[in-house]
């Protein structure tokens, strides 16, 4: 706790009002912040150095990549095949052409994500695997860069802790294991940030077209139309609709109609999967799905998710009613999605980093709330190693913990008279429609 009370310090510094001890010499202040900027530093390039190995030994690389699936399907739409994007069959075969000399497990790794998507890949399947990859990858540098200035502007920090945010945030594993991946997940982070500066600057209809790229990963986007809901958001709401309607047609002159169904029937495949396609086991699924399924039969985990789900719902609207921050209920909103999602890996939890960033702008800085966002930082890693030894998702206590904080935390009432706020918030009933 004494470590903690003192790491709290050092990110209290990013605060316009820090709570920070009168009496805390601030060389001392300085040397710990320097102290966890160099150790988050040290994480980043050891995990630098890992992948480096890892693709010098051909054990990973663009053709061992998660962007294999979306090469793959935006081969079948560039060669006129879009119809096909959902016939397992034909996928694998164009993952195993782009993939020679290597292999694909389970020989085919399917196509899941909605049939527009792989129209707007396409440009990329006229180019070799590795150079689409390469594209790929520096997409989703400039999208992360570009959030990460987002989300700086967002809690304020001053140039003293600048260092400390921006290694805290690049040496995030999931931020090193998307890049690495080639997956959508920095995209999706980029989605949700967007629309929440959106949303600040009353620019509500553009925040619901933005929002309605989520129907990438549709579980993402229940708990955020939820909250909406909730505060009378109306012209979002449809903004997400037309904006949802307008993408999933774009893609029908390419794919045709029957790529829509495929898509649909395929996610209601995909919730069956467990050991049939890589990646689906229940130990690399960091959702309450993925924690029942390791933990009890199969029989039971089912009703016991489905009841996890609605319980996680019924929670975030009773926390986003009674919310005086409406960033607080957004944020758990982005957490309440990757609960419910039925599948969610490692990567896909690069999205905490918006509900990290807007905790600490909304809320006053102290030891548990450091404690929450460290845990959260670890538990990602030392998930990987606990889930081998323990039937435990440390990914979804942690988020679980988080949103428990948040749901708890006397910000969610009034200021007292005569006393300051953490930050400028406004809450989201006060933007105008």
């Amino acid at each position: 706790m004494r470590l903690a009370g003192k790491f709290a310090g050092v990110v209290a510094s990013a605060q316009p009002r820090s709570r920070l001890d009168s009496r805390e010499p601030a060389r001392q202040l300085a040397r710990w912040r320097r102290a966890v900027t160099a150790l988050c530093l040290a994480v980043l390039v050891a995990m630098v150095l890992s992948y480096a190995s890892l693709v010098s030994s051909g054990d990973a690389g663009p053709r061992k990549s998660d962007f294999v699936p979306y090469y793959g399907a935006a081969s079948l739409v560039f060669a006129g095949h879009g119809g096909q994007l959902y016939n397992f069959s034909v996928v694998g075969s164009a993952e195993r052409a782009a993939v020679r000399p290597f292999h694909i497990p389970h020989g085919v790794m399917p196509y899941l994500y909605p049939p527009f998507f792989a129209v707007a890949l396409a440009p990329l399947a006229g180019l070799p695997l590795p150079v689409a990859f390469l594209l790929w990858f520096v997409l989703n540098c400039a999208v992360l860069a570009g959030t990460l200035l987002a989300l700086r502007r967002v809690i304020r920090i001053d140039r003293h802790s600048s260092a400390l945010y921006w290694a805290a945030a690049i040496s995030f594993f999931p931020v090193l294991l998307g890049l690495a991946q080639g997956q959508v997940s920095i995209l999706l982070l980029g989605v949700i940030t967007g629309t929440y500066r959106w949303l600040q600057q009353s620019r509500n209809g553009l925040a619901g077209a933005l929002l309605s790229l989520l129907i990438i990963k549709p579980a993402y986007l229940v708990p955020i139309l939820l909250v909406l809901v909730l505060h009378g958001r109306w012209r979002t709401i449809v903004g997400c609709a037309a904006g949802a309607a307008a993408l999933m047609l774009s893609g029908v002159p390419f794919t045709g109609w029957s790529a829509i169904r495929g898509f649909a029937g395929t996610l209601r495949q995909a919730g069956s999967w467990t050991t049939q396609i890589g990646g689906f086991e229940p130990k690399w699924n960091d959702s309450m799905a993925g924690w029942a399924q390791l933990a009890l039969p199969v029989g039971v985990s089912g009703a016991v998710t489905a009841a996890a789900v609605a319980g996680t719902l019924i929670a975030l609207a009773v926390f986003t009613l009674r919310a005086h921050d409406w960033s607080l209920a957004y944020a758990a909103a982005v957490i309440a999605g990757l609960l419910i999602s039925p599948h969610v890996l490692a990567h896909d939890l690069v999205l905490l980093l918006l509900p990290a960033c807007l905790a600490l702008r909304a809320l006053p800085l102290e030891v548990r709330l450091v404690g929450a966002l460290a845990f959260l930082y670890v538990s990602v890693p030392a998930g990987l190693v606990v889930v081998a030894f323990l039937p435990i998702q440390a990914t979804v206590v942690a988020m679980i913990v988080f949103a428990l904080y948040l749901a708890r935390h006397p910000a969610r009432r009034s200021t007292p008279p005569g006393t300051q706020p953490m930050s400028m918030t406004t809450p989201l009933e006060e933007i105008a429609c």
